[in-house]
């Protein structure tokens, strides 16, 4: 029986920008598309509620999960044959980071526990749910499956029949 990592669930969506222009360009633009201020403390993340949209100087887009057991997962993760780059050992915080190459559709930094390394002096709660991100892939049927099984959610379909995961 596979070692249990406890809940996988989706915290938020960093954006990757090619320089600070294009940040402060999302910035600017983001309210009118979110209908939601930016947070207090950064200037090119929203907050909402169920995770956080944030536009960053980055090589790559990245789905930010959280999980019960980081280090359960990253044993999950060694079984399926996905070494993933461990932030701790590069001492940083300790993060797996999944490249676009292991998860068949975009880049995923998993990290332990609830926070998010939001903003907490965010004026009120966010008004504005975010409930979900679509993916472009290839082949939604088998990246889904393969989500399912990485992250121990469960395979879904949505009113059209289409593939969809609930990372809670």
């Amino acid at each position: 029986m596979a070692e249990d990592a406890g809940a996988t669930r989706f915290r938020g969506l960093r954006l990757a920008m090619d320089d600070a222009s294009a940040v402060h360009e999302a910035a600017a633009l983001f309210p009118a598309i979110f209908q939601v201020a930016p947070s207090l403390s950064r200037g090119a993340r929203f907050e909402f509620r169920g995770g956080w949209v944030q536009a960053d100087v980055a090589q790559g887009d990245a789905l930010d999960v959280r999980c019960g057991d980081l280090a359960a997962q990253c044993r999950h993760l060694h079984r399926l044959g996905i070494q993933a780059l461990d932030g701790a050992e590069l001492g940083c915080t300790p993060c797996l980071r999944l490249d676009a190459f292991d998860t068949g559709a975009a880049a995923v930094n998993l990290r332990e526990g609830d926070g998010d390394g939001g903003d907490e002096r965010h004026a009120a709660a966010p008004s504005v749910a975010l409930n979900g991100l679509q993916l472009a892939v290839m082949a939604p049927e088998r990246v889904a499956l393969h989500w399912a099984q990485l992250f121990h959610a469960p395979p879904l379909r949505d009113g059209q029949g289409l593939p969809r995961l609930g990372l809670g």
